[in-house]
């Protein structure tokens, strides 16, 4: 099964994506551009949306069939019953449609995970 070729933008990346994935997508990526005027978006080695502060690595985005994950690279230090996830540092939230995104949660999410 041969590997699609990795986006060459976010934009690439969310125009590629279901329409509800879609839709959730750039809710988020909305949510995080309004959280953080500066921060730089690019699409990581393994062709997914990252975003960044200052060089610090702030989030990621990954999209499956039913739902998006938007990731934190500290996430194993943000207490939310909406942080998922096992491992070593990063954990994710689930997302299943745009009704799922409650902008004043996620941006309190997304300010400590800035402020570690």
């Amino acid at each position: 099964m041969p590997s699609r070729p990795k986006p060459a933008s976010v934009d690439e990346y969310v125009a590629n994506l279901s329409p509800e994935r879609r839709e959730v997508a750039n809710a988020l990526r909305s949510l995080i551009r309004q959280t953080f005027p500066d921060v730089m978006e690019s699409i990581d080695s393994w062709g997914g949306p990252t975003f960044s502060r200052g060089g610090k690595e702030l989030a990621w985005m990954g999209n499956y069939a039913s739902h998006t994950n938007l990731g934190l690279f500290v996430g194993d230090q943000i207490k939310s019953p909406l942080i998922e996830g096992t491992g070593k540092r990063m954990r994710h939230i689930k997302v299943r449609t745009v009704n799922d995104i409650d902008p004043p949660v996620f941006e309190q999410i997304l300010r400590q995970a800035a402020n570690l």
